[in-house]
């Protein structure tokens, strides 16, 4: 993380997650606040900057230069230990920006070893598909403390990890990473993992485990294989395990969605909603099954 941010009232983290080998943080500036930054450190980094300064210089090894005044929707990389250091004075608007650190002793192997390359600074740039990926990443961040959205944040950075990995090698990753299929064992394993842990957050890294691959593997293997990405398919057994239990249980629309995996009911209907087109409660009206509902 930025290990200098002076004076300390000027920026708070509003927002922090952690995965294997990546933690992400969101940092929020007072508005029209003077500060100064310093990085170092044993992780790679990468930003997503929503930030508009009045002036700031930057500075580390062949780098030292004024920053640009306007870095909404830039990029940063600084590399496992590469200094940099400056200060900066932010405008007075709402200034944020979202960090993904990547731990290479923990990352996954063929990620890692593309990072091996990675030995030079690139501050303020500009890559569409990373920015794009790290601009979900930053929407997502402040809502994923809830387990709900953990899978879903945790793949975001794990195709953040192989973009800017890309971008810092110069190569195209399709090219070097080895992909297998989601075959039918694989895809069997992956799927009983899931039916028997519903009610619980499940990490990318626990699918990916179960079908013996890489986080990265799993995720563009699972998605050729099913048509859809890990998020998208442990919601819908999610939503389709709850119509059953809807349908033959008379459980309380609350106590539904803990048993699907809902942090909370409103969560739940939102999503129930988005799915089927109908309310928990109006569901189980037109199935046949009046049990207790305390919400709809």
């Amino acid at each position: 993380m930025l290990e200098a941010v002076q004076p300390p009232e000027v920026a708070g983290c509003v927002a922090e997650a952690t995965f294997r080998g990546m933690r992400i943080q969101q940092v929020a500036f007072t508005p029209g606040a003077a500060y100064e930054f310093a990085w170092k450190g044993d992780s790679h980094y990468l930003s997503y900057i929503d930030m508009h300064l009045t002036d700031g210089e930057t500075f580390g090894g062949s780098i030292e230069r004024r920053l640009p005044r306007d870095l909404r929707g830039k990029l940063s990389f600084i590399p496992a230990g590469e200094p940099v250091w400056g200060w900066s004075v932010v405008r007075p608007r709402h200034n944020t920006f979202t960090a993904v650190y990547f731990d290479p002793a923990t990352l996954d192997e063929e990620v890692s070893r593309r990072f091996e390359r990675a030995t030079q600074s690139h501050l303020h740039f500009e890559d569409p598909a990373l920015r794009e990926t790290m601009r979900k990443v930053h929407g997502a961040l402040p809502g994923a403390e809830s387990p709900d959205d953990s899978l879903y944040l945790e793949a975001l950075c794990v195709l953040c990890a192989m973009e800017v990995s890309r971008y810092v090698d110069g190569r195209d990753s399709r090219a070097s990473v080895k992909t297998d299929d989601l075959d039918r064992a694989r895809a069997s394993r992956t799927h009983e993992l899931i039916e028997q842990n519903l009610a619980r957050s499940i990490s990318l890294g626990e699918l990916a485990d179960a079908a013996g691959l890489s986080r990265f593997q799993f995720l563009r293997s699972f998605k050729r294989s099913t048509g859809e990405t890990p998020y998208q398919y442990v919601l819908r057994l999610r939503i389709e395990k709850a119509q059953q239990l809807l349908r033959e249980q008379a459980m309380s629309v609350e106590a539904v969605a803990t048993a699907v995996g809902f942090s909370s009911s409103t969560r739940f209907i939102r999503a129930f909603r988005l799915k089927t087109g109908s309310t928990p409660g109006s569901y189980r009206a037109s199935n046949g099954r009046r049990g207790e509902t305390t919400s709809s």
